[in-house]
C-alpha cells in the first residue's frame, strides 16, 4: 500500500481522492471500511453509494472475504494484516475486536449498506412512503414502462382527451407555428429525453417563478413581445428622415433600390401598426445578409459621396439593427421557452396521473422523491436518525459520474456532519473517489464541473467545523505497463488535450508500479479504402466485381492477427502467458457495422468470441425471429413473415424448399401452399405451426413463447444455428413477456407491439473468466481491464447535440432555453451551442483516457478512412500526434515498448479454466426420465376420453331442470321427511319465471321418486353425506374429485354420481365409458381405503329418475 493509500483509508478526516485509472481506488475504499469497522463503528452506522450494482458487490465480496478470514486465521497473521492496514499495531482488544466484526456484519439488519443511489432512495421511499407522499405498495418501472407511458401522455394531450387549459392550446400552436411537422414529433421527443431535469425544476418552482428565471437569463421582460420591443426601439425615430433616406437608396445600384424597397415598407406598416414582426425581418436584410452577416457595403460609392449622411445612418443602424434582432429573437426564445414549459408541464401533469394511478415510480422520481423528503423541513433530521440512528461515515464511489440532482441527495444525507451538535458529538466522515478524467455518462446527467465544485463545497464545510480534510491524488498505476502510461502521458499532457479533461492547472504523469514490466504500445498505419473502377455505362455483368468494406477489411486484420498470435502460441513478455481468447478486450466507441464484422471475422477465424456486450433486444436476430413466428400466428395470410419463419432455425428449410412450396402458388397464399404440400418436411412444418395456431388465442405471450422454446426446443434450435449467446436474448425476451402481462391484457398482438415501440437493451455480463475475445464499447468497459486491448474505431468523432434546446444557469440552479429553429438563436443561445459542442469534444476525449486506461500489458491502436475525410480532433490524429515523439516508426507502425527488467512473473502456462472445471456428473446430460406420476392430479369425471354423445346437452332447460334436480336430491336428504315436500316447492317457486307450473311439478315428482326408491333409500338416509371430496391412488395416477352422495356401512360402501344428461342409455351396457372410468376410478380409491367393504356404484339419471346399479364385472373391463 502506498502513502497515498494509507492517507486516503485513514477515517480520521474526510477524503476527496482523486484516483487516476488503475491506481486501486476500490482497495482504498474497502481499507477504509475496514478501518471504520475497526474503530468501534456499529455496521449500520457506513454507507457507501456506488456508480453500479457490480460495484457495489465486488467492494461487499471484498469486505466479506477480509473479515472471513480475520475469523480463523492465527494471532501473529490477523497481527499483521491488520498493521498492514492501520499502519499500527493492534492491541488485544483490536484483535478480539477483528474476530468479530464478520457477526457483527451478519448480525446488522441488511448488513453492510453497500449499493447505488438508486436502490438507496428506493429502500428509503419504502421505509417512508406515507411521509414521502407516495403510496406504500409503490412499483418502480423500467425505462421502456415509462417511455410507453409518456408517449400514451403525448398522445392523450394531443387529441385533447383530457382537457387542458387555453395557455396550453395556445402554446401548442405556437410551437407547432414556428417547427415543421416533424420538428414538433421532435420537440416532444426531446421533452422525454430531458424530462429528468425539467421534472426537476417543476419540483422546485411554480410556473410563474420558471418565467421569472427564463426571462432574468435572457434580460427580457415577462410582458415583452416582439412587436413591442420593435415598436418601442422605432417609436422615437424621425420617421420622415428615414423615407428620405429609403429615397436616396431608390435611385442607386440593384442593392441600394433593394434595401430602399425593405427600409420604406418597413416605415409603410410601422405607421399603419400593422405586421410590425414580418416587416421587421424584411427591414433587417437591407443591413445584413441572408445568414444575418452584417453586410460590408452598405451603399454604393456614388451614394457615399453625394449623401455622406445617408452612409453613416446606415452604418449606425446596422449596427442598432444587430442589436435589436439579438433582442428580438431573446423575446422570441424566451416565448418559445416559455411555451415549450407549458407543453411540458401538461405532458408531465398526465405522466404523473398514469403513473400514480398503477402506483408505478420511475428511477427519476426516486430521487425527486428522496431529495424532497431528506430536505423536509421538521421532518428530515428525524428520518436520518431513523436510519439506523444515523450515518457517521458516508463513502461515494465514482464520484464523477453522479448527477447533480443526485448529488443533492448525498449533501443531504451528510447535512449534519459538519454543523451544529452533528458536527461536535463524534468523528463523522465524507469519503469521495472519483477521477474526472473518467467523467464519460453525461446522457445520464453526469458532470464533471459539478464533481469539481463538490470538492471544493465539502472541503469548506469540514474546514469552517475545523474538521480533518485530505485532498489526496492516487497517480500510482497497478494495471498498466509503463509503455502504455508513457503513450497516455503523452498524449494527455499536451495542453490542448489536458484542458478537456482536467480542470487543474497541471497534468499529473501516472506513475507506473509495473515499470520493469515488458509493455507495447502500437498505432497501424490507417487502412485507406480502394479506389474503385469506374464502370462503363451498359457494361455487360460478366465480371463478378468483390465487394469491398473498409471496416470489414479492418476487422479481417484485427481477427487474422489475433489467429495467428493463438495459433502459434505467442507469449506476453511481461508475464510468459500464452496468448488466449480470454486476454483480448477490442473497444469501440459505437456499436455499428464494425462491431458486427469484427464478430464474424473471428468466428470465421475459429477464434472464440464473446459477442458483443450490450444488444437492442428487437434487433437480435434470434429475438427477430420469435417475434415473426408471433407476427405469423397473429396473421397466417403474410407470405413473407411466413417465409421468414419457415427459413429460421425455429423449422429450418432449405431455400430450395422454400421455393418448393412458393413457385407456381398461384393467387394461394404460402399458408395454404404449405398446407396442401406433400411431403415430410412440409407437413412436419404445417403440423409444428398449425398447432401453434391452435394454442395461441388461449394461453398468453409467455407460455406460448415458453411452449416454442422449451417444449418444441426452439431454443436449442437458435442456439445450434446461432450460438450460445443467444441465450441471454432469449431470457430476456421471456422475462418481458412476463413483465408485460403483469401490467397488460396478456394479448400476443399487443405484447409484439409493446416490444417493438421501446429499444430495450441487454447488457452481457462479459466480466466473467470466460476464454473468449469481448467486444465492447468504451463506456461497457469501464471498470474492466485486459491484457491486450485493441482499438480500432478511432476516426469518427462524436455528433454534436441535435435540437436547439439548451440548458444554462441561473443563481446556481439548471434552466432550460428553447430556440425552436437555428434562425432564432441569439448570441447568448450562440455561447451555449459552442458551449455545449465544447463539452461534447471533451468528453470525447475523456472516453478516449478510459479506452487507452483498459490495457494491462499492450495496446493496440488501428483506423480507417472511408469517403470522410477524417479531421486532426479525431482519436487517431491525437494518439499519432501525441506518440510522434517518443515512439519509433518501424514498417509504417508507431512503436512504444518497455524493456522486461525484472524476473516474469509467470513462466508457466496460466491453468486453463476448462482444465480446472470439476467434472460434472453423467445425469446432466441425460434426459430426465418421465415422473411416475403426474403433477397435477386427474379428476376423474373429466378423465380423456370422448365426450358423450347426447341429444341436447347445451339445450337451456335441459341443463336448468338437471340443475335443480341435482340440487334437490344434495340437500333434501338432510331435512326431515315431513318437511321435504315444502321446502322443495319453495326451492322450485323460485324458478316461476323459467319454468311452468307443469315442470316444476314434474322436477319434484322426479326427485321423490329417487328419494322414495326402496332400493337406494338408504343412500339418502342417516349417515350418508352428500359432495365428498376424495383423493387417492390409481394405479399409477393420482386423482381428485368429488362423490355426489356416500354412504358407507359395515359391510359396503354405497357410491352415487348424478347424470343430468337427457339421453339416458336402457341398461348399464349403454354407459358411456368416460362415466365406467370415472365409477371405476372412485370404486378402486375407496377399495384402499376400506380393503374389507364392498363397493358398489350407481348413476342417477336426473332426468328421467332413474337409478342405474353398475355390475364390478362392467367396471372391471375399464382401462385408464
Amino acid at each position: 500500500m502506498t502513502q497515498a493509500q494509507k492517507l486516503a483509508s485513514n477515517p480520521a478526516h474526510s477524503v476527496y481522492v482523486g484516483a487516476s485509472a488503475g491506481s486501486g481506488k476500490t482497495k482504498v475504499l474497502t481499507d477504509r471500511v475496514l478501518r471504520i469497522l475497526l474503530g468501534g463503528v456499529p455496521p449500520g452506522k457506513i454507507m457507501c453509494l456506488t456508480f453500479t450494482n457490480a460495484a457495489a458487490a465486488e467492494m461487499a465480496n471484498r469486505i466479506n472475504k477480509n473479515l472471513m478470514k480475520w475469523v480463523a486465521v492465527s494471532k501473529a497473521e490477523l497481527i499483521k494484516d491488520i498493521t498492514d492496514l492501520t499502519g499500527v499495531v493492534p492491541d488485544e482488544k483490536t484483535l478480539t475486536l477483528a474476530r468479530r466484526l464478520f457477526v457483527s456484519v451478519l448480525d446488522t439488519p441488511d448488513g453492510l449498506k453497500i449499493q447505488t443511489i438508486h436502490s438507496f432512495c428506493q429502500n428509503l421511499m419504502r421505509r417512508f412512503p406515507l411521509e414521502a407522499g407516495i403510496a406504500p405498495h409503490f412499483q418502480v418501472i423500467d425505462e421502456q414502462t415509462s417511455l410507453e407511458l409518456l408517449k400514451e401522455s403525448r398522445m392523450r394531450l394531443l387529441s385533447k382527451k383530457d382537457e387542458h387549459s387555453d395557455v396550453v392550446s395556445k402554446a401548442i400552436n405556437n410551437i407547432a407555428w414556428r417547427v415543421d411537422e416533424g420538428g414538433f414529433a421532435q420537440i416532444l421527443h426531446d421533452i422525454t429525453n430531458e424530462r429528468e431535469k425539467i421534472e426537476y425544476l417543476f419540483s422546485r418552482y411554480s410556473m410563474v417563478e420558471i418565467v421569472e428565471r427564463i426571462c432574468s437569463v435572457l434580460n427580457v421582460k415577462a410582458e415583452e413581445t416582439e412587436k413591442s420591443v420593435i415598436f418601442d426601439n422605432y417609436k422615437d425615430y424621425d420617421i420622415e428622415k428615414i423615407k428620405d433616406y429609403a429615397g436616396i437608396l431608390s435611385a442607386g445600384g440593384a442593392n441600394d433600390i433593394k434595401a430602399g424597397s425593405c427600409i420604406k415598407s418597413f416605415i409603410d406598416v410601422f405607421e399603419k401598426q400593422g405586421d410590425i414582426e414580418s416587416a421587421f425581418n424584411s427591414y433587417v436584410l437591407a443591413f445584413l445578409t441572408a445568414d444575418f452577416k452584417p453586410r460590408k457595403k452598405l451603399v454604393n460609392n456614388n451614394i457615399a459621396k453625394k449623401y455622406p449622411d445617408c452612409e453613416q445612418w446606415m452604418q449606425k443602424e446596422q449596427s442598432d439593427v444587430l442589436t435589436l434582432l439579438d433582442k428580438v429573437r431573446s423575446v422570441r426564445i424566451a416565448q418559445l421557452t416559455i411555451d415549450l414549459f407549458h407543453v411540458s408541464e401538461a405532458i408531465l401533469i398526465l405522466y404523473k396521473k398514469a403513473k400514480n394511478s398503477k402506483a408505478f415510480l420511475d428511477y427519476n422520481d426516486l430521487i425527486i422523491a428522496s431529495n424532497n423528503l431528506l430536505n423536509k423541513s421538521g421532518i428530515a433530521p428525524w428520518i436520518l436518525y431513523k436510519l439506523d440512528g444515523g450515518i457517521d461515515h458516508l463513502l461515494v464511489d465514482e464520484a464523477q459520474d453522479t448527477s447533480p440532482q443526485q448529488w443533492k441527495v448525498i449533501e443531504a444525507l451528510c447535512g449534519e456532519f459538519f454543523v451544529g451538535q452533528g458536527a461536535s458529538e463524534k468523528n463523522r466522515t465524507v469519503f469521495i473517489v472519483g477521477d474526472e478524467k473518467q467523467s464519460i455518462f453525461s446522457f445520464q446527467g453526469a458532470d464533471p464541473k459539478v464533481f469539481n465544485q463538490m470538492q471544493s463545497v465539502f472541503s469548506k464545510r469540514a474546514k469552517d467545523a475545523q474538521k480533518g480534510w485530505q485532498t489526496v491524488a492516487l497517480d500510482r498505476s497497478f494495471r498498466s505497463t509503463s509503455a502504455v502510461l508513457k503513450c497516455v502521458d503523452a498524449i494527455f499532457s499536451k495542453e490542448n488535450i489536458r484542458k478537456s479533461v482536467s480542470f487543474l492547472p497541471e497534468y499529473i504523469p501516472h506513475v507506473a508500479h509495473r515499470e520493469s514490466h515488458a509493455g507495447l504500445v502500437e498505432l497501424w498505419s490507417l487502412l485507406e479504402k480502394e479506389e474503385k473502377d469506374s464502370l462503363e455505362p451498359w457494361t455487360l455483368p460478366i465480371k463478378r466485381i468483390e465487394a469491398t468494406n473498409i471496416k470489414r477489411k479492418l476487422a479481417a486484420k484485427i481477427a487474422a492477427t489475433v489467429k495467428e498470435w493463438i495459433d502459434g502460441g505467442r507469449k506476453i513478455e511481461a508475464t510468459g502467458k500464452t496468448v488466449s481468447p480470454g486476454d483480448i478486450m477490442i473497444l469501440v466507441r459505437r456499436r455499428d457495422a464494425l462491431v458486427d464484422y469484427l464478430v464474424s471475422e473471428l468466428k470465421a477465424n475459429d477464434v472464440a468470441v464473446a459477442g458483443v456486450d450490450r444488444m437492442i433486444l428487437t434487433e437480435h436476430i434470434a429475438v427477430m425471429d420469435l417475434m415473426a413466428l408471433g407476427n405469423f400466428l397473429l396473421l397466417p395470410e403474410d407470405d413473407l413473415t411466413l417465409a421468414s419463419v419457415l427459413k429460421s432455425p425455429l423449422i429450418g428449410m432449405s431455400e430450395e424448399e422454400l421455393f418448393e412450396i412458393a413457385y407456381k402458388r398461384g393467387k394461394r397464399s404460402l399458408w395454404s401452399a404449405l398446407k396442401e404440400k406433400e411431403g415430410a418436411v412440409f407437413q412436419a412444418a404445417y403440423e409444428y405451426l398449425l398447432g401453434l395456431l391452435n394454442k395461441t388465442d388461449f394461453v398468453s405471450p409467455f407460455e406460448i413463447y415458453s411452449h416454442i422454446l422449451e417444449a418444441k426446443s426452439g431454443r436449442k434450435k437458435l442456439a445450434s444455428r446461432l450460438g450460445e449467446e443467444v441465450n441471454d436474448p432469449i431470457d430476456e425476451f421471456l422475462s418481458l413477456a412476463l413483465a408485460y402481462e403483469s401490467s397488460h391484457p396478456p394479448a400476443l398482438q399487443g405484447f409484439l407491439s409493446w416490444l417493438s415501440m421501446g429499444k430495450t437493451e441487454v447488457k452481457r455480463d462479459l466480466e466473467q473468466g470466460n476464454d473468449e475475445v469481448r467486444i465492447m464499447t468504451v463506456h461497457g468497459s469501464k471498470g474492466l481491464q485486459a491484457p491486450i486491448v485493441f482499438l480500432p474505431d478511432t476516426t469518427s468523432l462524436p455528433k454534436n447535440k441535435s435540437g436547439n434546446i439548451f440548458w444554462t444557469e441561473n443563481n446556481g440552479e439548471p434552466i432550460m432555453l428553447w430556440s425552436g429553429l437555428s434562425e432564432n438563436l441569439n448570441e447568448y443561445c450562440n455561447g451555449l451551442k459552442d458551449s455545449a459542442k465544447s463539452q461534447t469534444n471533451d468528453e470525447y476525449l475523456r472516453l478516449l483516457y478510459v479506452a487507452l486506461t483498459r490495457a494491462e500489458d499492450e495496446l493496440y491502436i488501428a483506423g480507417y478512412q472511408d469517403n470522410k475525410k477524417i479531421t486532426d480532433e479525431c482519436w487517431y490524429n491525437v494518439i499519432k500526434n501525441g506518440m510522434e515523439d517518443i515512439a519509433e516508426n518501424v514498417d509504417g507502425k508507431l512503436v512504444l515498448r518497455s524493456e522486461q527488467l525484472s524476473e516474469v512473473v509467470n513462466d508457466n502456462e496460466v491453468q486453463r479454466v476448462e482444465e480446472m472445471a470439476v467434472l460434472l456428473p453423467e445425469f446432466v446430460g441425460q434426459k430426465v426420465p418421465q415422473e411416475p406420476m403426474p403433477s397435477v392430479p386427474l379428476t376423474p369425471s373429466q378423465l380423456e376420453g370422448d365426450v358423450p354423445v347426447v341429444n341436447s346437452p347445451l339445450v337451456k332447460g335441459a341443463i336448468l331442470k338437471g340443475k335443480l334436480i341435482h340440487k334437490l336430491l344434495q340437500y333434501l336428504p338432510e331435512l326431515p321427511v315431513e318437511k321435504r315436500e315444502e321446502k322443495a316447492l319453495e326451492f322450485l317457486n323460485k324458478y316461476k319465471n323459467e319454468l311452468s307450473e307443469n315442470e316444476i311439478e314434474n322436477i319434484k315428482n322426479r326427485v321423490f321418486s329417487v328419494l322414495n326408491d326402496s332400493s337406494i333409500s338408504k343412500i339418502f338416509g342417516k349417515g350418508s353425506k352428500a359432495e365428498v371430496p376424495i383423493v387417492g391412488m390409481v394405479g399409477k395416477f393420482v386423482i381428485s374429485g368429488r362423490i355426489d352422495r356416500l354412504l358407507v356401512t359395515d359391510d359396503e360402501v354405497l357410491v352415487i354420481d348424478y347424470k343430468t344428461n337427457n339421453n339416458v342409455p336402457a341398461n348399464q351396457e349403454g354407459v358411456h365409458k368416460n362415466y365406467l372410468k370415472q365409477m371405476k376410478s372412485y370404486k378402486d380409491a375407496l377399495q384402499e381405503i376400506y380393503p374389507d367393504k364392498k363397493i358398489r356404484c350407481a348413476l342417477i339419471w336426473t332426468s328421467e329418475a332413474k337409478v342405474m346399479w353398475l355390475d364390478d364385472y362392467l367396471l372391471e373391463t375399464v382401462m385408464f
